[in-house]
């Protein structure tokens, strides 16, 4: 079996360098369908990722009330406030309600953080264990204490450790803990290093027109049964639009209109990326096709030759389709390193989540493959029909 095998791809590889233009140009034009399929997979991949680890960082039984836009909300203002706060408290059952503020600080040589008030109900609280030290406590918020909470990124840049200072805005705020960065490296304003204050700190301690301890970006409501999480969202939008007498710019961003924003994104790469992978990958079978038969006219000789000297119909049809795998399978290995090098260009030039994993190298390769025999299988047939004698006339 190994022989013949052997001898197979040796056939193949003497008529590839007999009739070159016969094996490159269907190779090259279906690879191009190849990355394609490889960027697609990539993108799917890594907004799959991406998905889980908004759920799991934003909490499926979160919901944010926010004004402006979310991520950027200091360009419209804060629109909530400790008023709004207490207010959904009291009127929220099993709720539990935490405002938020954010700030962008220059902490060098870390350079830009991003800085959070928040207090100790804060939803997240509760699925990010401390690395080392705590989490902020009622306490620390009651007495506006100077302390703070890092993320990894940010200790691992300046050295932080529990007990150490944290100096922002010129003022020291004692490391009490230590967090795990958060999933798929979240940023915020840029910066993918944080640190959490008690949000009546910043009214004491750091002063300014953004460190208004009664204003906040958002709200952040957890509900603790999810299943109630459509009534919790309706209850806090009513309270809130009687409360301002109108909903003005306030956002309620739910886990589902996160993954309807990722859901538009995914229609959008497989739309372009799924079109121009069914493009090369139609237009590469073709040219195969079309070659593989002019292949064939041009190879009867041969092939009677090889009838001649004992080879079957069978052994025929599998020369011919074999030459249509490896031709599909070199096409899909060169597709696959030039989605690769798209990838690592797309993943420094922008913002998508594109993920290389195991599926994304394999499937371009088994699609090749398969494309490659399917392609050959009619000129193969064609092939294996062709008797001793008829190659005589050829000749």
């Amino acid at each position: 079996m190994t022989d013949y095998l052997v001898g197979l791809l040796r056939d193949i590889w003497q008529n590839a360098a007999a009739r070159p233009a016969h094996a490159v140009v269907p190779v090259l034009v279906a690879s191009l369908g190849m990355a394609a399929l490889t960027v697609l997979l990539s993108g799917l991949a890594g907004l799959g990722k991406r998905a889980d680890a908004l759920i799991e960082d934003f909490g499926a039984n979160v919901f944010e009330i926010c004004g402006g836009a979310r991520g950027n909300p200091l360009q419209e203002g804060r629109a909530v406030d400790a008023a709004d706060v207490r207010i959904l408290s009291a009127n929220l059952a099993d709720c539990s309600v935490s405002p938020v503020f954010r700030s962008i600080e220059r902490i060098d040589p870390a350079g830009m953080v991003g800085i959070v008030g928040t207090d100790e109900r804060h939803p997240r609280w509760g699925r990010r264990k401390p690395l080392s030290g705590r989490l902020l406590d009622r306490m620390d918020v009651l007495t506006a204490a100077r302390c703070c909470v890092v993320n990894a990124g940010l200790a691992s840049q300046l050295s932080l450790e529990e007990g150490r200072a944290l100096v922002i805005a010129g003022t020291p705020f004692v490391v009490v803990g230590i967090v795990p960065d958060e999933p798929g490296g979240e940023s915020w304003q840029g910066s993918a290093m944080k640190a959490w204050i008690p949000h009546t700190a910043a009214r004491f301690w750091l002063g300014g027109k953004d460190w208004d301890s009664e204003a906040f970006d958002s709200i952040l409501v957890a509900v603790q049964d999810e299943g109630a999480m459509d009534e919790a969202v309706r209850s806090a939008a009513r309270i809130l639009k009687q409360r301002k007498g109108g909903p003005g710019n306030l956002t309620i961003v739910t886990p589902e209109a996160l993954l309807k924003e990722l859901r538009s994104v995914r229609n959008s790469l497989v739309a372009f990326a799924g079109g121009g992978a069914l493009l090369g990958l139609g237009l590469g079978s073709v040219v195969l096709a079309l070659l593989m038969a002019a292949n064939v006219r041009s190879r009867v000789v041969e092939i009677g030759l090889r009838r001649s000297l004992g080879a079957t119909s069978r052994d025929i049809l599998a020369l011919f389709i074999c030459e249509g795998c490896v031709s599909g399978f070199v096409a899909a290995v060169l597709g696959v390193l030039l989605g690769c090098a798209g990838i690592a260009a797309a993943r420094g030039a922008s913002s998508m989540h594109l993920s290389l994993g195991f599926h994304v190298i394999i499937a371009p390769m088994a699609v090749g493959v398969a494309l490659g025999g399917l392609s050959a299988w009619a000129p193969a047939r064609l092939a294996a029909r062709i008797q001793p004698a008829e190659s005589l006339r050829w000749e």
